[in-house]
């Protein structure tokens, strides 16, 4: 049941509250009972602002390491964009050496083999490579302007040596056999020997048969050039060197030899023709 009439206190509570108070004032100030108690207070809030400046300043520092970091990635990445641009640029700037280079050297054999015959230049479109490293029949294929006109059973060459002759033309593309493809016959000459040399079907190399007789004249390294037989190819035109001299019969010997021209290294082929 709530009380309706307040609690009455006794006088004598009050009187013993503020002697005991001002004893221990009094105590205080003459005698600092309290100051440790103080001095831990006062510490403890000193303490705690200097914990709480730290936490502030190791805060303030941890997003100013953080801001390097973001910036420091930032230019790691655009330094990073400008060595690519720049490698890339290096890479092209190469290839188009290259490229002139190869057209250059291109252009100053088919100068050479021009005599009475004109020339010109044509950019690959495609190379039947799975057919090259594997089996017998090796062909290229030319990109052909519509204002040119090329014959077939052309001599197409590299900036090295022959490398084939033109097959047929389907539109504006040119078909090459190469000399290493099994349906292709060569008339080659070897001092003054000659014989008819036929691809082999690996890249690189095409053979001829020859009499004892005549074989014993030859020798590994000797140059092999074009005989000018055959009307196609112009006479006496290097396209490679023996490599290997076998015996395949009481009468004959098989010569390998190496052609001086890679197609897989070119990108420009020139084709010529007669005059």
């Amino acid at each position: 049941m709530a009380r309706t009439t307040p609690t009455y206190t006794p006088i004598g509570k009050y009187a013993a509250g503020v002697i005991l108070s001002g004893l221990l004032l009094f105590s205080d100030i003459n005698y600092g009972t309290f100051s440790p108690i103080r001095g831990l207070l006062k510490s403890s809030v000193i303490y705690s602002k200097l914990a709480a400046g730290k936490l502030v300043e190791r805060a303030q520092v941890s997003i100013a390491l953080f801001q390097n970091n973001k910036n420091l990635i930032l230019i790691n990445d655009q330094l990073r964009e400008r060595i690519l641009k720049m490698e890339a640029s290096l890479f092209l700037d190469r290839q188009l050496r290259a490229v002139d280079n190869n057209l250059v050297n291109l252009s100053n054999h088919l100068n050479d083999l021009k005599g009475g015959y004109t020339a010109q230049i044509f950019e690959i479109a495609d190379f039947d490579l799975k057919n090259y490293q594997c089996c017998s029949f090796h062909n290229l294929y030319l990109k052909k302007p519509e204002e040119i006109t090329v014959n077939k059973h052309s001599p197409v060459a590299s900036d090295k040596a022959f490398v084939g002759q033109t097959l047929r033309v389907d539109l504006d593309i040119i078909k090459v056999i190469l000399f290493s493809d099994i349906n292709h016959v060569l008339p080659v000459k070897s001092k003054d020997l000659y014989c008819n040399a036929r691809g082999t079907g690996e890249p690189l190399f095409i053979s001829c048969r020859m009499e004892l007789n005549n074989s014993r004249y030859i020798q590994l390294g000797d140059i092999i050039y074009t005989s000018g037989l055959g009307g196609i190819f112009p006479k006496d035109s290097p396209i490679g060197v023996i490599s290997s001299i076998k015996n395949i019969g009481s009468s004959e010997n098989e010569i390998l030899i190496k052609l001086d021209s890679n197609p897989l290294d070119q990108t420009f082929f020139g084709i010529i023709s007669k005059q």
